[in-house]
């Protein structure tokens, strides 16, 4: 059984900025059903965003939904 977050997702540093005022080099975040962060490793958070992006992009997901952004209701396994 796993644990549920939520996923939000830019396709780079400047759709983030642009789309949730981000104000560091992150493009995402992801937290509890509460809003806290799920990771309390910021590099672990850091290394599953850049995996989902890179199956995003590879996937032509960007260009296919026409967006630079996801948010996705998620449950992450251990």
């Amino acid at each position: 059984m796993g644990s549920r977050a939520v996923v939000m997702l830019a396709q780079d540093v400047e759709a983030a900025k642009s789309r949730f005022g981000i104000v560091e080099d992150e493009v995402g975040v992801i937290v509890t059903r509460t809003g806290r962060r799920f990771f309390n490793d910021l590099d672990t958070e850091r290394k599953l965003l850049d995996r989902l992006s890179q199956a995003l992009t590879k996937s032509n997901f960007w260009k296919n939904h026409n967006t630079s952004w996801v948010c996705l209701d998620c449950e992450l396994m251990p």
